[in-house]
Formats: C-alpha cells, structure tokens, sequence
C-alpha cells in the first residue's frame, strides 16, 4: 500500500475554504423598518420574507405598532426574499370563543373578533421583492 502524501499548503487552503464557504452559509442579517396601510402605521400583523430560490434563510416575526424587527434567531440570510404582510384588527365585535381554541376554556367569556384587513396583494399574492445583504443595515419600510 502507498502512503498518502498531503502538502500542508494544500490542506491549510482546502481546510480555510470550507471553513469560509460553512461560515457564510450561518451568517444572518437583521431586518428591520415601519409599515403602513393607507397611511396608518399597522398595529398588530405579522411580516414574512421568503426565499426565492430557497438558497437563503427566510423568516417571520410580529408587527406591533407599526413596526418589526426580525433579529437573532429571526434573522434572514443573504439573498432575494418575497415579503408578505397581514395586519389584524378588531371589528367591535364579540364572540363566542371557537371550540378547541388554545388556551380558551369551554364556556368562557366572550372574545373580540378579530380580522386581517390588508389585501391579499400584500400577502398571499405579494410580488414584493427586497434584497437581504450580509453586513449591511437592512432597513425595509412599507406603505401599502
């Protein structure tokens, strides 16, 4: 049997590549801005940004008060992300919690309704595209 021969040189590029091809494959960015709808900042929803390609890290997090901020374990990888926002609000109504809702005990007391008012162009059917980039503030503000 012949002995493998490997130069250090050879190794110490081989070993520093993958360790930077692994290492940016974990990198995340924050996101973060404001959102509208008609000019009204958007009190409670929540924001999702999908990877394209599903090469990079896509992720969602809350709108409070008109503003999100997705951080940590939230954040995004590099690349081109589909942006989808609902918002929801209460109608003044008051109803009967569903059966089997979490965290509702049978025979409780009546809940506010809730809808989500933006339009399905914003969400379900949003063509919105931003572009994540590492190392860069990644500041996104929408007015619908």
């Amino acid at each position: 049997m012949g002995k493998l021969k490997i130069n250090f040189s050879e190794f110490f590029i081989v070993f520093l590549s993958v360790t930077l091809i692994l290492g940016c494959q974990n990198e995340k960015a924050k996101v973060s801005g404001k959102i509208f709808f008609l000019g009204v900042p958007i009190e409670r929803g929540k924001i999702s940004f999908d990877s394209i390609d599903g090469n990079a890290q896509g992720s969602s997090g809350e709108i409070i008060e008109g503003k999100y901020e997705l951080k940590n374990n939230q954040a995004l990888g590099k690349g081109l992300m589909v942006v989808r926002i609902w918002g929801f609000k209460k109608t003044g109504k008051k109803i009967i919690p569903p059966v089997g809702a979490p965290g509702i005990s049978p025979g409780g007391e009546l809940m506010d309704e809730i809808e989500m008012y933006i339009p399905a162009e914003y969400n379900t059917s949003s063509k919105q595209i931003v572009e994540i980039k590492l190392g860069e503030e990644n500041i996104f503000d929408f007015d619908l």
